[in-house]
């Protein structure tokens, strides 16, 4: 089977030697898999079984700016205000990308 994205075994590997070496990492498998249901990538954050839908690209620019304001990589993670940040639903339904992708989903031919 050819795989397309990392195996949790191989995202394993990632974590510890980013410990190992003090490495800043941004666990994006960990992300995805708290918002998937039962713990299942699918459709809510995927196109298809490898590229990230526009909530998944959001979610994971949110997990890499958490994780850098957390290592003082850009402005301190304490000077942030998440709590004036749009929820993950308010970002999306303001998205321009995620309408443009909602009418095109819409209007599939295999949908009639």
């Amino acid at each position: 089977m050819l795989r397309f994205r990392a195996t949790s075994e191989f995202n394993d590997i990632i974590r510890s030697i980013g410990a190992e070496k003090h490495a800043l990492i941004a666990d994006i498998e960990r992300s995805f898999v708290s918002k998937s249901q039962n713990g299942l990538l699918g459709n809510e954050l995927f196109t298809e079984h490898l590229h990230p839908n526009v909530a998944g690209y959001a979610l994971m620019g949110k997990v890499y700016c958490q994780a850098m304001a957390e290592h003082n990589l850009v402005k301190p993670f304490g000077h942030w205000a998440w709590e004036n940040e749009p929820s993950d639903d308010e970002f999306l339904k303001n998205s321009t990308l995620f309408k443009c992708r909602y009418r095109k989903r819409k209007y599939k031919s295999d949908d009639f």
